[in-house]
């Protein structure tokens, strides 16, 4: 059997994740400045690309300056100019919208594809203008906009972080919190880069937003402990943030998640 090849730049956890648990018909190549840092990544330069690739996974995130050019331009420009119809699949974030809602805003903001992007944070407005900079260097590209990305291992997720006694996050407040697991991620990568006719940008996000009062809840039932540094929690306080929402995500994955919340995500790393 022939398996199909892909390409990706950046050996980032989600890539990587995706090279672990994803190659059973696939071989995935790693294009990245880190080379060498994780010794089981297959790693290559412009003159060893495969002859035929299924896709292209960029994980790179944005440049301090975002006018720069992406180190791999050249090498994928020339890659493109070969054969056309690779098709190439760019991960970025809802950090595009705003993080906070207007104090006059009685309601919390939501957003799907069809809304406008108009980030209120630096790393915000760079996601934005690298999402523009990515479609102008290759036209044929796909935006998949990721909320938070959790999954097992190297403390990727709250759940995990707590059991390590780590429990920073509980001081924030009574946030909503939109988040996908790495799992799901590279399946809506896997349906863009396959489906030809799939939008051209598309929100990573899984079925169940909620504030930060009822997954600690939950996670203290499942943990059976206690969170600290919960004070805001007594005032009862009202959520604050926003939620992200998708229209084609389900689509895309014929219907099912795989870790279609927080719940399944977290038990499994359990």
């Amino acid at each position: 059997m022939t398996l199909a090849n892909i390409l990706c730049l950046g050996s980032s956890y989600t890539a990587r994740y995706a090279s672990d648990n994803f190659s059973t018909k696939t071989h995935f190549h790693f294009l990245s400045r880190h080379i060498g840092k994780y010794s089981n990544l297959s790693y290559l330069n412009s003159l060893h690309f495969p002859k035929k690739l299924l896709f292209i996974l960029d994980t790179i995130p944005p440049a301090e300056n975002t006018n720069q050019k992406p180190f791999y331009f050249d090498i994928i420009r020339n890659l493109i100019a070969k054969d056309k119809n690779i098709p190439y699949i760019h991960i970025s974030s809802t950090s595009v919208f705003p993080k906070h809602h207007k104090k006059n805003e009685k309601k919390i903001p939501v957003y799907n594809e069809n809304s406008i992007a108009l980030p209120d944070t630096e790393i915000g407005k760079r996601r934005l203008l690298w999402e523009k900079n990515i479609k102008h260097y290759y036209p044929q590209a796909k935006i998949l906009r990721s909320t938070g990305i959790y999954g097992p291992k190297e403390g990727r997720s709250i759940i995990e972080k707590f059991q390590n006694g780590n429990f920073s996050r509980a001081q924030q407040g009574n946030c909503f919190v939109s988040r996908i697991h790495v799992h799901d991620i590279i399946r809506l990568a896997f349906a863009m880069a396959y489906d030809k006719t799939s939008p051209s940008l598309v929100h990573a996000v899984d079925e169940a937003t909620v504030p930060y009062q009822i997954l600690f809840s939950f996670i203290e039932k499942e943990l059976k402990i206690t969170l600290p540094d919960l004070s805001w929690r007594k005032t009862n306080p009202l959520p604050k943030g926003r939620i992200i929402q998708s229209l084609h995500a389900k689509k895309l994955l014929k219907g099912v998640y795989s870790f279609p919340s927080y719940k399944e995500g977290f038990r499994a790393i359990i």
